[in-house]
Protein backbone atom coordinates (compact mmCIF):
# COMPACT_ATOMS: atom_id res chain seq x y z
CA UNK A 1 0.00 0.00 0.00
CA UNK A 2 1.21 3.14 -0.96
CA UNK A 3 1.96 5.96 1.36
CA UNK A 4 -1.27 7.90 -0.04
CA UNK A 5 -3.70 5.04 -0.08
CA UNK A 6 -1.85 4.28 3.69
CA UNK A 7 -3.20 7.74 4.68
CA UNK A 8 -6.44 7.75 3.22
CA UNK A 9 -7.30 4.69 5.13
CA UNK A 10 -5.87 5.76 8.38
CA UNK A 11 -8.73 7.33 10.49
CA UNK A 12 -8.16 10.60 12.55
CA UNK A 13 -9.60 10.66 15.83
CA UNK A 14 -12.94 12.25 14.67
CA UNK A 15 -13.51 8.89 12.61
CA UNK A 16 -12.44 10.61 9.11
CA UNK A 17 -9.93 10.05 6.99
CA UNK A 18 -6.60 12.40 7.17
CA UNK A 19 -7.03 14.52 4.21
CA UNK A 20 -5.17 17.30 4.61
CA UNK A 21 -2.48 18.90 6.59
CA UNK A 22 -0.89 22.36 7.60
CA UNK A 23 1.79 23.69 8.81
CA UNK A 24 2.76 27.31 9.10
CA UNK A 25 1.53 28.29 5.41
CA UNK A 26 2.13 25.24 4.11
CA UNK A 27 -1.29 23.42 3.22
CA UNK A 28 -1.30 19.80 1.86
CA UNK A 29 -4.54 18.89 -0.07
CA UNK A 30 -4.48 15.20 -0.39
CA UNK A 31 -7.93 14.85 -2.11
CA UNK A 32 -6.46 17.33 -4.83
CA UNK A 33 -3.23 15.98 -4.57
CA UNK A 34 -2.08 19.62 -4.54
CA UNK A 35 0.64 21.64 -2.01
CA UNK A 36 -0.17 25.14 -1.26
CA UNK A 37 2.79 27.76 -0.08
CA UNK A 38 1.23 31.14 1.11
CA UNK A 39 -1.64 30.19 -0.73
CA UNK A 40 0.02 29.75 -3.80
CA UNK A 41 0.15 26.13 -6.06
CA UNK A 42 3.74 24.06 -5.59
CA UNK A 43 3.90 21.96 -9.08
CA UNK A 44 5.39 18.71 -7.41
CA UNK A 45 5.92 15.18 -8.52
CA UNK A 46 4.01 11.95 -6.95
CA UNK A 47 7.25 11.25 -4.94
CA UNK A 48 7.83 15.29 -3.93
CA UNK A 49 4.25 14.68 -2.78
CA UNK A 50 4.59 12.01 -0.87
CA UNK A 51 7.52 13.26 0.75
CA UNK A 52 7.00 16.91 1.52
CA UNK A 53 3.22 14.62 3.50
CA UNK A 54 5.97 12.65 5.26
CA UNK A 55 7.99 15.50 6.77
CA UNK A 56 5.18 17.72 7.09
CA UNK A 57 3.00 14.91 9.18
CA UNK A 58 6.28 14.21 10.74
CA UNK A 59 7.99 17.88 11.40
CA UNK A 60 8.30 16.95 15.35
CA UNK A 61 10.60 14.29 14.66
CA UNK A 62 13.71 13.07 12.57
CA UNK A 63 12.53 10.63 9.99
CA UNK A 64 14.97 8.14 9.19
CA UNK A 65 16.16 7.16 5.27
CA UNK A 66 15.17 3.94 5.81
CA UNK A 67 11.78 4.79 7.33
CA UNK A 68 11.23 7.30 4.38
CA UNK A 69 12.06 4.76 2.24
CA UNK A 70 9.82 2.10 3.22
CA UNK A 71 7.27 4.63 3.15
CA UNK A 72 8.05 5.89 -0.05
CA UNK A 73 8.81 2.83 -2.28
CA UNK A 74 8.15 -0.38 -0.02
CA UNK A 75 10.27 -2.35 -2.18
CA UNK A 76 13.67 -0.28 -2.13
CA UNK A 77 16.09 -0.87 -5.11
CA UNK A 78 19.67 -1.05 -3.98
CA UNK A 79 20.00 2.83 -5.16
CA UNK A 80 17.26 3.90 -2.40
CA UNK A 81 19.33 5.96 -0.95
CA UNK A 82 20.51 7.94 -3.92
CA UNK A 83 17.00 7.81 -5.15
CA UNK A 84 15.60 9.22 -1.73
CA UNK A 85 18.45 11.92 -1.89
CA UNK A 86 17.60 13.27 -5.18
CA UNK A 87 13.97 13.25 -4.36
CA UNK A 88 14.93 15.46 -1.13
CA UNK A 89 17.02 17.97 -3.16
CA UNK A 90 14.38 18.52 -5.58
CA UNK A 91 11.68 19.43 -3.37
CA UNK A 92 14.60 21.56 -1.67
CA UNK A 93 14.66 23.27 -4.89
CA UNK A 94 11.08 23.38 -5.26
CA UNK A 95 10.74 25.13 -2.22
CA UNK A 96 13.55 27.19 -1.41
CA UNK A 97 12.59 30.81 -3.13
CA UNK A 98 8.62 30.64 -0.89
CA UNK A 99 9.37 28.33 1.62
CA UNK A 100 10.48 29.90 5.22
CA UNK A 101 11.47 26.38 5.94
CA UNK A 102 14.10 24.11 5.92
CA UNK A 103 14.60 20.59 5.20
CA UNK A 104 17.72 19.45 7.34
CA UNK A 105 20.22 16.60 6.68
CA UNK A 106 21.17 14.97 9.85
CA UNK A 107 23.89 12.47 8.84
CA UNK A 108 23.05 8.86 9.81
CA UNK A 109 20.14 9.11 11.07
CA UNK A 110 17.98 11.12 7.79
CA UNK A 111 16.01 14.13 7.46
CA UNK A 112 13.74 16.78 9.63
CA UNK A 113 11.41 19.58 9.12
CA UNK A 114 12.24 22.95 10.42
CA UNK A 115 9.35 25.49 11.44
CA UNK A 116 10.81 28.79 12.05
CA UNK A 117 10.01 29.59 15.79
CA UNK A 118 6.96 32.56 14.06
CA UNK A 119 5.01 29.98 12.17
CA UNK A 120 5.94 26.39 14.58
CA UNK A 121 2.03 26.74 16.12
CA UNK A 122 0.15 28.23 13.02
CA UNK A 123 -2.05 24.84 11.12
CA UNK A 124 -0.53 22.37 13.16
CA UNK A 125 -3.00 19.74 12.56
Amino acid sequence: MTAIAMRLTNLGDSGEAQKSLSAGNIHIDAGRYQAFVGGSPVMLTYQEFELLWLLVAGRDRILSSDELIEQLWHNPGADARSRLGVVICRLRAKLSKSWPYRIETIRSRGYGLTVPAGLATEGKP
